[in-house]
């Protein structure tokens, strides 16, 4: 009984955080797009919360952005991945 209830907020915990990792990226790919587009800003804007919770409020630049947005997304696949694992062995263990 134990074991279980770990496991159900192991398995609950993975994926509120896969879930808030896919808003990231969302987030931080909607302000890369809006600061490719020159007519939009008047320079390079920052519309995204999650940009400036990671780096504040300077530094701003294209590279900026596009670090932010690929390490994001990578950090979402490998909480995809793991995601992928724990319910593959769920259905194990449930099979058991």
């Amino acid at each position: 009984m134990y074991r279980s209830k770990n496991w159900k907020l192991v398995r609950s915990i993975s994926l509120i955080l896969l879930v808030i990792l896919l808003w990231c990226c969302i987030d931080l790919g909607m302000n890369l797009a809006a600061a490719m587009i020159p007519s939009m800003n008047d320079g390079i804007g920052c519309r995204s919360f999650v940009y400036l919770l990671l780096h504040g409020d300077q530094n701003w630049s294209l590279e900026a952005y596009w670090n932010s947005l690929n390490r994001c997304c990578y950090l979402t696949l490998l909480v995809l991945f793991e995601n992928i694992v724990l319910a593959i062995l769920n259905i194990w263990k449930g099979e058991k």
